[in-house]
């Protein structure tokens, strides 16, 4: 028994179109196969029909409206932290250009040469780790920990 396509079906149902009306109604008769596919078809296609799409809430349009307005706001907050930072990146280069770092390298490593020697002779095993460069990343690290907690305060305020 050849059963009738889904083809067939689509065309009845959209279009009233058969090529051969008294064997599609014939077959229908008499297979229940093709009768359920043809009601699960009607109510796929009736589904469509009543289906009214997606729809948009009333205050869409205003929602999309902040947001780009919210985008521009975070570009200049951008804008203003970048020049910010080539600011105090400038005047570094200035304060640096303009002084003798060899006098703030001595007291750094005075400072370092300090606390290296107070630490092995209380604790006589850390005489065997390098403790000048370990304290040295360690107010590196420091340092770096102030930068990024002022940058955090500046862009959550």
């Amino acid at each position: 028994m050849n059963h009738v396509s889904d083809e067939e079906i689509q065309a009845y149902l959209v279009r009233g179109t058969l090529s051969n009306r008294e064997h599609f109604f014939e077959h229908l008769r008499n297979c229940e196969l093709c009768r359920k596919q043809l009601a699960a078809y009607r109510v796929v296609y009736e589904t469509l029909k009543n289906d009214e799409g997606m729809l948009l809430s009333a205050d869409f349009s205003e929602k999309v409206v902040r947001e780009v307005a919210g985008d521009t706001r975070t570009n200049e907050r951008l804008r203003e932290f970048l020049l910010i930072g080539l600011s105090a990146l400038v005047s570094i280069g200035t304060f640096i250009w303009m002084i003798n770092l060899q006098h703030l390298f001595q007291i750094g490593k005075t400072l370092v040469h300090s606390i290296t020697t107070t630490l092995v002779t209380e604790i006589p095993f850390l005489n065997r780790i390098n403790l000048s460069l370990l304290i040295s990343g360690l107010l590196i690290l420091l340092f770096i920990n102030l930068l990024d907690n002022v940058l955090h305060t500046m862009k959550h305020h």
